[in-house]
């Protein structure tokens, strides 16, 4: 047996479990309050309970399946709470390595004014002038955004995930800002980390992967985690092609994303699978729903804490405004005009 081993980390008297109890105890109560609330009502009170410091939930989908809009949605959201409840020394942070700064901006000017991206980001907005006002209105969102910029980058650091955790305490100890979450999209495109090394080739992307989740575990000790994760595009059994919603063990490269965090939320846009089926009545147990390309299932893939996990709900998706809608009847996608009033409806 190794010599010299502190076994003092991992071995609790009873008295000592129970100080350490009271402890945790002390601290929910303490941070109870910088929760942050899952963006549908309807979901939240299933319940989906608050994220609290020291969570990590993952949002799994495939490609092209809402994953960064779901995050986005959710950031807009938060950032409405933040407001809401005078939280006005806490910032969101939104790392992105796909999206540029200025893809991301483009896309909240678009947002809020209702132009169409592509017209933005090549100079054709039909007003300039609420283009500008826009672009001043977002300084004052509390949203730092760790991401590329197309301006220099040949001289920015390599978003790999040490980096990433350099910036957040750079920007943290520069402005005196406190994070109140933090949102990853997403995992797999997080670069190769050139500081673990050690990893044979064959091994790399996987225990990667693996080292980044419990990174990410280890961040959300400041604030909650939501990290959007890629889904395998071929999923486990069980799945009907007709609800192929991804399960708990279909994060694409390591199984530690299942084991190793405390909520899951899978994504299933059944018209990226299903596009032979646009406008056609599907039936998949004991529901019906028409493929529409606004319709999306959610469901609640895991929750630690004896929480309930299992529940699909469809939504209604406004992708102009990036809002998202529980559909509380699906015979409402089975006509045009009342699934184009339920869309309508998205605020």
């Amino acid at each position: 047996m190794p010599e010299n081993q502190d076994f003092s980390t991992v071995v609790f008297s009873p008295q000592e479990a129970s100080v350490r109890a009271e402890k945790k105890a002390r601290n929910l109560r303490d941070v109870a309050h910088r929760g942050i609330e899952f963006p549908l009502p309807e979901v939240a009170t299933y319940p989906f309970a608050p994220l609290i410091p020291g969570q990590l939930c993952i949002v799994l989908a495939q490609t092209s399946n809402c994953k960064t809009a779901f995050l986005d949605f959710w950031k807009d959201e938060a950032v409405k709470q933040l407001a809401r409840q005078k939280r006005h020394k806490e910032a969101i942070f939104y790392i992105s390595v796909e999206d540029t700064l200025e893809e991301q901006l483009f896309f909240e000017i678009s947002k809020r004014t209702g132009y169409p991206i592509d017209e933005i980001s090549t100079g054709h907005a039909e007003n300039w002038d609420a283009v500008i006002e826009c672009t001043l209105e977002l300084g004052g969102i509390p949203v730092y955004r760790i991401c590329n910029t197309l301006d220099d980058p040949e001289n920015t650091p390599e978003l790999y995930m040490t980096n990433i955790v350099k910036a957040i305490y750079y920007a943290c100890q520069r402005d005196g800002i406190t994070p109140a979450l933090f949102i990853f999209d997403y995992l797999q495109a997080i670069p190769l980390d050139p500081t673990r090394r050690g990893y044979s080739a064959s091994d790399a992307r996987r225990l990667q992967i693996r080292s980044d989740v419990y990174e990410a575990r280890r961040l959300s000790r400041m604030a909650p985690v939501i990290m959007a994760c890629q889904a395998k595009q071929t999923l486990g059994m069980g799945q009907p092609e007709t609800l192929y919603i991804p399960g708990i063990y279909d994060g694409e490269e390591s199984s530690s994303i299942a084991q190793r965090t405390d909520r899951m939320i899978s994504l299933w846009l059944p018209a990226q699978k299903l596009t032979s089926k646009m406008n056609t009545l599907i039936d998949v147990g004991n529901m019906s729903y028409v493929v529409r390309p606004e319709l999306l299932f959610m469901k609640i893939t895991k929750q630690r804490g004896r929480l309930p996990a299992g529940k699909v709900w469809p939504l209604a998706t406004d992708f102009d405004k990036n809002r998202f809608q529980v559909v509380t009847d699906l015979n409402d996608t089975k006509t045009d005009f009342s699934w184009k009033e339920l869309i309508r409806r998205i605020e």
